[in-house]
């Protein structure tokens, strides 16, 4: 009897186990094994992914948009507040190290019912502490987890302050004013604020964000850094004035919170991780695709950070990768040139041919360009190949300012440059703010 006892209690046990087993295969699969080589050299970092590790039982309509978000097992408190006030699907990468599993559970058996109801999960896992957070690796895991039409790309401590519905509507009524092919490779972007000094009560409204930005107690987001989510050609009193989207041109280091259609954008280059400028090199990568940016006029972001505790975020993990990214895109149209970003966007002939070519991409552009009558002003300063404005009967009535014969030019001026070296790179004179940032980073890295 006591033998039959211990029987039946040894296959409960491992009916049990058997069972706690299954149910963590089933909450997730294991769809990739990711070496994420570190921008700064090995070690590299195993990463393992798990898709769909929480899943909502209520299904979504195809047109909504989901919030994509990434952050690591420490930002997991801030998707209650996300879900209340977006109150539509997100998509989520957490990335834990193993030994984390079991309190990354007792959080999410904690969340609110209304939060796992929109949300999909998906576990990154790391087997050993990250030297610098896979900050592109774990966005396309959050993008890749998108069953929606549009796509909100987003940051973790940013508030959307408005709802799903709200952006849904700003997104539809922009797609109304554009053709259907100009929709297609639209980025709605949206403007992003933060306090000057002094954290007060969040702004609801843009009748709220204008009156607290008159009375400099907002800034745009990163006043240290302005051009990464200023518009770079127009005015945030202009945005504050504006009642329909407009469109603005990319400008150098431009990184902004954006929404688009699913799978229709470029990714995020996964070799860059830690922070500073992890979004810009997707931003280029659309501009010189044929994407447009417009922005919203009646939503935005907001952070709550002040001046002083932005300026002490995090400094830019490696700024001479992002050379080497600068590169690897100028080879992809041909142009063996390019070797820092202020001297791409100011020269880049494909920019222009983009906009004066109805948004094709620019391979497409470059095959349509017929060489004009060579005259004096078509060869005179290079500068005058850059237009810094949308698709215009100006620019289409120059077309000596885009010719292949200046291209040559510009390329004969900076293919000399090509093969400097570091030391020779950080001695050549720039205007662009970031450059100079990443000058006196290398300086210092050439000390070691």
């Amino acid at each position: 009897m006591l033998l039959i006892k211990s029987t039946i209690l040894f296959i409960i046990c491992s009916l049990c186990l058997s069972f706690e087993g299954k149910s963590d295969k089933t909450e997730s699969t294991l769809i990739a094994l990711t070496d994420l080589q570190s921008i700064k050299g090995p070690p590299s970092v195993k990463l393992e992914i798990h898709k769909d590790f929480l899943k909502p039982e209520t299904p979504t309509s195809p047109d909504d948009i989901t919030l994509s978000l990434q952050m690591d097992i420490r930002r997991t408190p801030l998707l209650s507040r996300h879900s209340t006030r977006w109150n539509g699907p997100l998509s989520v990468a957490v990335l834990i190290e193993q030994h984390q599993w079991d309190e990354l559970k007792k959080i999410i058996a904690e969340m609110p019912i209304n939060l796992k109801d929109k949300m999909r999960m998906h576990v990154v896992v790391a087997e050993k502490r990250w030297q610098h957070y896979p900050i592109n690796s774990m966005r396309n895991v959050a993008l890749d987890g998108v069953a929606t039409k549009w796509t909100f790309i987003l940051d973790s401590d940013e508030d959307t302050i408005f709802n799903m519905d709200t952006y849904k509507t700003e997104v539809n009524r922009g797609v109304q004013k554009l053709s259907p092919e100009d929709a297609s490779k639209a980025m709605f972007v949206v403007t992003s604020w933060q306090w000057e000094n002094q954290i007060k009560e969040y702004p609801m409204t843009k009748k709220q964000i204008k009156k607290l930005f008159e009375e400099g107690y907002a800034v745009c987001k990163a006043p240290q850094f302005l051009k990464a989510y200023k518009p770079p050609t127009v005015s945030l009193s202009k945005w504050l004035s504006n009642t329909d989207i407009e469109r603005t041109d990319y400008g150098d280091a431009y990184e902004p919170y954006f929404i688009a259609a699913t799978g229709h954008f470029p990714r995020f280059d996964p070799r860059f991780v830690g922070f500073g400028g992890d979004k810009a090199f997707q931003t280029i990568t659309a501009a010189t695709s044929g994407y447009g940016f417009y922005i919203l006029p009646n939503v935005f972001t907001f952070v709550s950070d002040t001046r002083k505790m932005s300026s002490t975020h995090a400094p830019m993990s490696d700024r001479g990768f992002i050379l080497k990214m600068w590169k690897e895109l100028g080879k992809q149209y041909g142009c063996h040139s390019c070797w820092h970003p202020s001297h791409c966007v100011e020269k880049c002939p494909w920019m222009v041919k983009k906009s004066s070519h109805n948004g094709e991409p620019a391979k497409q552009a470059a095959k349509a360009i017929q060489p004009p009558v060579k005259t004096e002003s078509s060869t005179s300063k290079t500068k005058s190949s850059v237009n810094t404005k949308p698709s215009s009967s100006k620019t289409e009535s120059s077309p000596s300012k885009t010719t292949p014969t200046n291209l040559e030019k510009i390329k004969t001026e900076t293919d000399n440059k090509k093969e400097l070296t570091a030391e020779q790179i950080m001695n050549e004179p720039s205007k662009s703010d970031s450059m100079n940032l990443i000058k006196d980073d290398t300086k210092k890295l050439l000390l070691l």
